[in-house]
């Protein structure tokens, strides 16, 4: 017991947090996607996952809990044991999260947060909300986004044989991928 007061004392030392206001997610100089109203683009939802991500040749997996309600989208993961290993959250125009040290140096669970955006965005309203630039396309389980004729972003959204939700994420322009498997789903009361 006492080792894990220890280890979450020094993650939580070893952490910084950030936050700052934004009106619109730049993903790029040529994409942004605007957010003035997320609640256009994304409908309540929580859900229980494996997150893994495969981000300058390191392979991350965590558990994680993301959930979108009364205009907050929050995004936290966490080890086995229960211990944070990052967290992201957007509320109100404000962009903050959390990171420890020992994740590769130009993570930022900002980035993953605004994927997430992309992947759970309404169409119709994501179609709306990107800069001119920008071209979204979507097929019967996959999204495609272009920037100048370029596609940047593929993502899948596949069932598995446990009757959950799989979600590929691969990042053409930035080099990462991540992988979200869906275990549960829903709020609890």
């Amino acid at each position: 017991m006492r080792a894990i007061l220890i280890m979450s004392a020094l993650l939580i030392s070893c952490s910084s947090l950030k936050m700052q206001r934004i009106k619109e997610l730049h993903y790029s100089k040529d994409f942004s996607v605007s957010v003035q109203n997320i609640s256009s683009l994304l409908s309540e939802f929580r859900q229980h996952q494996v997150f893994t991500m495969i981000y300058e040749k390191k392979k991350i997996s965590v558990a994680s809990v993301l959930q979108f309600k009364n205009d907050s989208l929050n995004l936290l993961a966490y080890t086995p044991m229960g211990l944070s290993m990052f967290e992201a959250e957007f509320k109100n125009g404000k962009l903050s999260y959390k990171a420890p040290r020992f994740l590769p140096n130009k993570f930022r669970p900002d980035s993953v947060l605004f994927d997430i955006i992309l992947i759970y965005s309404d169409y119709v309203g994501l179609k709306s909300s990107v800069s001119n630039d920008v071209r979204v396309e979507q097929e019967k389980n996959k999204r495609f986004i272009y920037v100048k004729n370029k596609k940047i972003i593929i993502i899948e959204y596949l069932p598995t044989a446990t009757n959950t939700k799989q979600i590929n994420f691969d990042n053409l322009q930035k080099n990462y991928k991540f992988y979200l498997q869906v275990k549960k789903e829903g709020f609890d009361e």
